[in-house]
């Protein structure tokens, strides 16, 4: 090999120093993946990760599940190109027979009538450019418009400035707005090998098959350096401060400034074959390989450097973070430096085989407590040392601390403790003070320090327990006896809540409340933890604490009062390469950096760069389900949006009362440790509690407004809170305030209308009671009147007096048969009296007899018949109806002129009774003239009478009427018909 290969492939291994460590997982068809040959990537606002295949469709992976999508559920393409999103949100799939877009439920067509093939696809805003191979297309509002057209189009991308570069035969090409301008037409490679286009910082990369990758800035190429690994690169990636070159044949390359590392089937790659990449939210990259499936490079919680990176040896015995610098003392070696952002170990030469145990920043200076040359100090301007022989109390230096006055502590291995102050004259001059267990320390063998807010001094000891030393010099020791699980305590660690931690060996973990009235020592349960052996505390920017241990290292998070909130375990399987834990060599920098020393080279924990677990997963409505049925296959699909989504609200009927969301929060790292809380405003008081249910069900529901609230956590992360979805209930109408004010009106309304029918019926049955008390008290008076009429003194005076006269001329036996029809008579009219209703024949009788005494009284001056046209028995008037009209036909009509007739008729026409009284008298007209103030009473009381009979079928009511003959006057009499009485 020559020098130069030689040259390049050692830079090639020692600049992978502080490289991002990665843990490979690939996913094939057994996992569900439609083709192990992979084209195309892309991650969807949802968090989903799709996958286009070179035949076998495509496939989503949601984190835990890989589905994959074919022709058969109305995909264009088997072979898939390109993968985007669209403005809407709606997933665009590009391949050789057109394009179609998906809703997460159905797949639309949008290849135009010509079919045409894409190729690529990149979005600026709401545009999405799209090549053919021919054209270059901007697809906006479900619609195509001709951006550029040529023979080949061979790549294509897009710009910040909204511009679109592409590759055709005539060069490298740019459209800004209207206009196209060629950036370059002499090219250093043909065209037509042109295999990607993409742009980072300005800088123009084109992926090429037999030439590497060309850069192109400024009107110039350039050869990028990749290109001396693989000649076919398919496409070019920018990933963080990373580029990743996708080769035909080694694999991934990935630079980082001047560092390079590959990944290939020598370390872990599925295939040498990458065809795309992607990155997604959380950092993670993922490789689509031809033959190899999907590959998912999942970055670490930890980076990690050893002996075989370029540490100079593997054992890390202390640890300190400057703001620009990391300083180790690194095995026997001495003390290394490594400036932040860089990947060179510089070594003190002073330092050279020594072992460095504890590292302390003093202002601007470091302080290297050494084993068996006492300390050394590293001063901007010069370099000393502070030995025993300056007043330290041993050379075997394993702890260093600062109190709040400046003082300076050391902690060595049989020398106890020594406190030393800085002398004013000169700050390479200190006064010391040496305890020890000569005056009372616990024990002189020390193991770490660390000073408390009343500026104590704690110091832990290797087999003596823990002592702490006053301000004023006094000095007071803890024991087993005092609450510890071990008198072998190894590190100590105190947090801003003036607790101070205790970590022994092989015992576990104690603490002490410094501000408790008694200072008291307590435990923590001793499975708590990986491991009961404890080698450092750490405590972070949040006071949480980290645990060192021979498995590892442990985040223990507390709350604020200090009880135990989790506890997370970090071993190898999550990148953290050190497992074994050095004696008190961690630290955490001003920058929150937090590193660790170990047996096996130097880890560190960067907050915020790969600590995923706090990233918020992504969360989505997946479906809602109405009494089990989903919303996208009933009517109420109005509702929702594609993928699942909800609309600004649901409504439903009071009767669709059962409803259940179906959600999904995506977290591309952690998917196992994604949990969910959910509250029902309107029913639910609280949040439920965190759970990994997919699934929110309300049943039940009354009528009225709710607000669905949904929110995903990781079990030690941030939250993600979904927009609120109103749900409404809708009241059945009886429930409705119209409808209840309606029916109150109405059920008052009744109440009024009863009460008024009720009074109305009152008032009718008592008029009506009235009315007939009335018309009783006026039949009675009529039939008094009438009685009086047809009873007047006249006729019975004239009847008795002509009797008289017949008695007086002895014709007692004549005088004897008027008597008995007077008798007859009189008991006629008190026997019909009693009736409202007699047969005609009665009436016919009464009047019979009426008319005979007449004819005595008057001297048989007029003659009287009847004529009927039906049987009297069966119809009935009211009694002595007749009587008055006879009567004045006889007094005002016959009388008069001396003798003459009267004639009664009977007969019904028309459903009516026609009674007729025709006289052949002097007429109405000489009878009125002769009596002139006579007024015809028993005419008023007979009509009277009659206006009390019931109507006639005609409706209309009894008539009396009066017509003048050539000789005398007929009275025409109508009644309805009545044959009950």
């Amino acid at each position: 090999m020559t020098k130069s290969g030689i040259l390049i492939l050692f830079l090639f291994c020692c600049l992978q120093l502080w490289s991002q460590q990665y843990n490979l997982e690939t996913y094939t068809v057994r996992d569900g993946l439609g083709q192990s040959q992979v084209y195309s990537l892309f991650q969807d606002s949802r968090g989903l990760i799709w996958i286009g295949t070179g035949g076998g469709g495509l496939s989503c992976f949601d984190s835990k599940e890989m589905t994959t999508l074919t022709t058969s559920e109305g995909l264009c393409n088997s072979f898939v190109n390109t993968i985007n999103e669209l403005p809407n949100n709606r997933l665009f799939i590009g391949g050789d027979n057109g394009a179609c877009s998906y809703n997460g439920n159905e797949f639309r067509s949008l290849t135009t009538d010509r079919g045409l093939p894409v190729k690529q696809t990149s979005r600026i805003g709401e545009k999405l450019y799209l090549s053919t191979g021919e054209e270059v297309f901007c697809f906006r509002d479900d619609s195509l418009s001709l951006i550029h057209q040529s023979s080949a189009i061979h790549a294509m991308c897009t710009d910040i400035d909204s511009s679109v570069i592409w590759m055709d035969e005539s060069g490298l090409q740019k459209k800004l707005g209207d206009q196209i301008t060629t950036l370059s037409s002499s090219l250093p490679f043909s065209s037509a090998l042109t295999n990607d286009l993409s742009i980072h910082e300005g800088i123009i990369y084109c992926s090429t098959y037999g030439h590497g990758v060309y850069q192109f800035q400024d009107g110039i190429w350039k050869k990028d350096p990749v290109s001396k690994k693989s000649k076919v690169v398919f496409q070019t990636c920018f990933f963080d401060n990373e580029i990743w070159f996708c080769t035909l044949d080694e694999g991934v390359i990935v630079r980082n400034g001047k560092s390079v590392r590959q990944y290939s089937m020598n370390n872990g790659l599925s295939s040498n074959t990458v065809h795309c990449a992607i990155q997604d939210d959380w950092g993670n990259v993922w490789v689509g390989t031809s033959g190899g499936g999907l590959v998912r490079f999942s970055g670490q919680r930890f980076k990690h450097v050893d002996k075989d990176r370029g540490l100079p040896g593997n054992q890390v015995y202390s640890v300190l973070g400057t703001s620009d610098k990391v300083y180790l003392g690194v095995a026997d070696m001495g003390l290394f430096s490594m400036r932040k952002g860089e990947t060179d170990f510089v070594q003190d030469s002073i330092l050279n085989n020594v072992k460095v145990k504890s590292l302390l920043q003093y202002g601007n200076q470091i302080w290297a407590g050494t084993e068996g040359q006492g300390i050394y100090v590293q001063d901007p301007d010069t370099a000393f040392w502070i030995t025993r022989a300056d007043g330290l109390g041993g050379n075997w230096i394993r702890c260093m601390t600062t109190d709040q006055e400046g003082a300076i502590f050391v902690g060595t291995a049989g020398g106890g403790i020594t406190e030393l102050y800085p002398m004013k004259f000169s700050p390479y001059k200190f006064r010391s003070r040496v305890y020890s267990s000569g005056i009372g320390l616990a024990e002189d063998r020390i193991t770490d320090l660390g000073v408390d807010h009343l500026n104590r001094v704690w110091y832990s000891t290797v087999s003596n327990g823990l002592g702490v030393i006053f301000p004023d010099g006094t000095l007071l020791n803890f024991g087993k006896e005092h609450g510890l699980r071990s008198n072998s305590i190894r590190s100590l660690e105190l947090d801003r809540f003036q607790h101070l931690w205790i970590g022994t060996n092989h015992a576990g973990l104690n603490f002490m409340n410094l501000e408790a009235d008694t200072l008291k020592i307590q435990s923590l349960p001793e499975d708590l933890l990986s491991s009961k052996n404890i080698y450092f505390l750490q405590k972070d920017q949040e006071d949480h604490l980290w645990v060192g241990t021979e498995k590892g290292v442990d985040w223990v998070q507390l709350f604020d009062d200090r009880r135990v909130l989790s506890v997370t375990p970090f071993n190898e399987e999550d990148g953290y390469e050190g497992i074994e834990a050095c004696t008190n060599a961690s630290n955490m920098d001003d920058k929150g950096q937090l590193w660790f020393g170990t047996v096996e080279g130097l880890s560190t924990h960067v907050p915020g760069n790969g600590n995923t677990v706090k990233q918020a997963p992504k969360l989505s409505i997946t479906n809602v389900n109405l009494f089990y049925k989903s919303l996208r296959d009933i009517p109420q699909r109005i509702f929702m949006n594609d993928w699942g989504g909800v609309k600004d609200s649901l409504i439903f009927t009071y009767e669709q009362n059962h409803v259940s969301f179906d959600f999904r929060g995506v977290h591309q790292q952690y998917p196992d440790d994604v949990q969910y809380q959910w509250i029902l405003e309107g029913q639910d008081k609280n949040w439920s509690p965190l759970s990994k249910r997919t699934t929110a069900t309300f049943s039940n529901l009354k009528p009225g407004d709710y607000t669905f609230l949904l929110r995903s956590c990781l079990e030690d992360g941030e939250c993600a809170e979904l927009s609120p979805i109103v749900l409404r209930i809708l009241q059945p109408f009886w429930q409705k305030n119209s409808f209840i004010l309606g029916s109150i009106g109405v059920f008052l309304g009744l109440l009024f209308l009863i009460f008024w029918t009720r009074l109305q019926r009152v008032r009718r049955n008592a008029r009506e009671k009235a009315e007939r008390l009335r018309l009783e008290r006026d039949i009675i008076d009529l039939e008094q009147k009438a009685l009086r009429l047809q009873m007047n003194p006249h006729f019975i005076f004239n009847t008795l007096n002509s009797i008289q006269g017949l008695i007086a001329s002895r014709d007692e036996k004549t005088a004897r048969l008027y008597l008995s029809k007077f008798s007859r008579l009189m008991r006629q009219v008190l026997e019909n009296s009693r009736e409202d209703l007699i047969s005609l024949s009665e009436e016919f009788t009464a009047l019979k007899s009426f008319l005979e005494l007449e004819q005595f009284t008057h001297q048989n001056c007029f003659e009287f018949r009847f004529e009927s046209a039906i049987d009297e028995s069966e119809y009935g008037v009211p009694p002595l109806l007749i009587q008055p009209f006879v009567e004045n036909a006889i007094i005002h009509g016959i009388v008069p002129q001396g003798a003459g007739s009267v004639v009664v008729k009977a007969r019904t026409e028309n459903d009516k009774l026609v009674l007729e009284i025709e006289d052949n008298g002097v007429g109405r007209a000489e009878a009125s003239r002769k009596q002139k103030t006579h007024k015809s009473t028993g005419l008023e009381v007979t009509k009277e009478r009659l206006a009390l009979l019931p109507t006639m079928k005609d409706g209309r009511g009894s008539s009396i009427r009066f017509h003048d003959l050539e000789q005398g006057t007929m009275v025409r009499i109508e009644l309805p018909q009545m044959r009950e009485w």
